[in-house]
């Protein structure tokens, strides 16, 4: 879409209006044919990094200069035309200028409802091909219909523009050939807001990977102490994404950066504040992060890593919390899996402080817990057992006092539960109800087991991930106050 219509004659200047019922000629008459050379020569500059493959909508007013220069300026491959009652007539004169014109949709508006504005944009748009550019031309139609199609070329991510005279005629309109192509930056793609809202749903359905990567594409472009508070949010955010992977390591890295930077800033950045508040819950993390870098140490070293309370603590709040998170995402199989070795660990951890190993039982040891031999007998009647597993386990704390009768009927229902799930050996899907009557009873069995080892859910609280709360955006010079 450039230059004039073929065959007309540049001398010729722009066609007549008469009869518009509206003062609506060109306004530079003979010298805009020149007029529009030099401007949109001087305008493509401005936009010649986009893409080529553009669409663009713009309001048309009374007079048609803004909209061809737009037109030609850039040069769409697709164009929506939105014009009221009165302006539909500009068209034409439009038509004549722009080559190409079937290209162009034209669609009428009400010119004082936004609502009607912002419904034709969105429909033209999710027709035409989203790989194309969106460019938005707010110069012409009412206040109206300019701020409607500023906010749905917002949404939609496209770019905005308009034409401003830095002189006028005397009749309140641009003097020839002093018309610039302004280019108005999009605050919410300056600010992050999309992003930071994108990162905060998914983080509120535990997704922390895609939210951690939301985050990161946002801190990159906002500005001032902004990019500060983004910044130890999507630390957290990678920090929990490698927690639930396991990944301890990288999770320690990410929390000690994010709490360097709230202990740094927060005090002082009014934004950073509801994560300056859970420093206290941030720094407990990071201990049980620390903690649990021993499971990559050697297994002889696990027998007593099992007696030390950070390190139990840390794991079993990794399991009961995370099976949470996956059950808060109707991920029920997963989630009762982690329920199922926190039943495992808490007997673990239970034996371990009664000297026994799950791993490398020493019947010595087993005896000198008080356990008759003849109920030793009974219980390895096949001989001494080289490890032992949970139903073992569970009988030994019984003998020792630590677990009821009763509570052996259900560990067996839980075992067998357990192993006719999709994700053990049978074909059994596990719903919410079956996921809940699990958590119940892995509860009530399990921290009766943890208590004498000081282990208690009110203890993990400081455990449980904290909820992420970003503020919806900074100050316009981007600096915080403090509290």
């Amino acid at each position: 879409m450039t230059g004039r219509a073929p065959g007309e004659d540049p001398a010729a200047g722009p066609p007549s209006m008469e009869g518009s019922g509206v003062e609506a000629e060109l306004t530079y008459a003979e010298s805009f044919p020149d007029t529009l050379r030099m401007v949109t020569a001087r305008a493509g500059d401005a936009i010649r990094s986009w893409p080529a493959d553009r669409r663009l909508v713009l309001c048309l007013g009374l007079t048609p200069e803004p909209a061809i220069f737009s037109l030609i300026t850039v040069n769409p491959r697709r164009a929506l035309i939105l014009v009221t009652s009165g302006s539909r007539r500009v068209v034409e004169d439009v038509r004549k200028f722009v080559p190409d014109f079937h290209r162009v949709d034209v669609r009428e508006v009400d010119s004082v409802d936004p609502v009607s504005v912002y419904s034709e944009v969105r429909q033209w748009h999710l027709k035409t091909d989203d790989a194309h550019v969106g460019v938005a031309d707010i110069t012409g139609g009412t206040k109206a219909m300019s701020s409607a199609l500023t906010l749905v070329a917002h949404r939609l991510g496209y770019r905005v523009i308009y034409w401003a005279g830095t002189q006028t005629d005397g009749r309140s309109r641009p003097a020839p050939g002093s018309e610039e192509l302004r280019i108005i930056a999009n605050p919410e793609q300056v600010l992050g807001e999309r992003l930071v809202e994108l990162a905060q749903s998914l983080a509120r359905r535990h997704e922390y990977a895609g939210a951690a990567e939301a985050l990161d594409a946002a801190r990159r472009r906002v500005p001032g102490t902004r990019s500060l508070t983004l910044d130890a949010w999507a630390n957290v955010l990678h920090a929990y994404r490698y927690w639930d992977a396991m990944d301890v390591d990288r999770a320690a890295k990410a929390l000690e950066q994010a709490l360097h930077l709230v202990r740094q800033h927060g005090g002082l950045v009014a934004e950073m504040m509801p994560l300056y508040r859970r420093t206290s819950a941030i720094a407990a993390q990071l201990s049980a992060l620390e903690a649990l870098r021993a499971l990559t140490g050697p297994p002889e070293q696990w027998q007593d890593r099992l007696v030390d309370a950070s390190f139990a603590t840390a794991l079993t709040a990794t399991f009961y919390h995370g099976g949470f998170r996956q059950f808060q995402q109707g991920r029920y199989e997963t989630a009762v899996l982690l329920w199922y070795r926190l039943l495992e660990l808490a007997e673990q951890v239970a034996l371990a402080h009664r000297g026994i190993h799950t791993a490398r039982p020493d019947l010595e040891r087993i005896r000198a817990a008080g356990i008759a031999p003849e109920r030793l007998r009974e219980l390895f009647a096949s001989g001494p057992p080289s490890t032992l597993d949970l139903t073992q386990g569970y009988r030994l704390l019984q003998e020792m006092g630590a677990v009821h009768s009763h509570d052996m009927n259900r560990i067996r229902s839980i075992v067998h539960r357990r192993n006719h799930s999709l994700f053990a050996h049978g074909f059994q899907p596990v719903d919410e109800s079956a996921a809940r009557n699990f958590l119940h009873t892995v509860e009530e069995i399990a921290f009766r087991v943890l208590e004498p080892a000081g282990i208690t859910p009110a203890g993990m609280e400081p455990l449980r991930f904290v909820p992420v709360e970003i503020a919806s955006g900074p100050p316009l010079d981007g600096e915080g106050e403090g509290p």
